[in-house]
């Protein structure tokens, strides 16, 4: 791959890092919607984070985390950073 190649052009760079953003918070979402509305699981142990804002051990337990976690919803930030386009150089 040459210095003038598309590949290696800031812009394109930046939209390669945009979808790749774009891409991996769609995933995570889907992920978080699918073990939280479908399996009603837990499985990666959010509970031990949500457990610190609640001011008791009695408020966390009437809570019913469990039983609760399907009614979560989840904020998330993914940030990319592509340091080049030779990701896109063919083999």
């Amino acid at each position: 791959m040459n210095e003038g190649s598309k590949y290696l052009n800031f812009d394109n760079v930046r939209k390669l890092e945009n979808a790749v953003t774009k891409y991996m918070k769609d995933k995570i979402n889907s992920y978080l919607y699918k073990i939280s509305k479908e399996f009603n699981s837990d499985i990666d142990g959010f509970g031990k984070y949500a457990v610190r804002h609640f001011t008791t051990w009695d408020t966390w337990e009437n809570y019913n985390w469990l039983n609760n976690f399907n009614t979560s919803f989840f904020d998330i930030d993914v940030k990319t950073n592509v340091k080049s386009g030779y990701i896109l150089m063919a083999s």
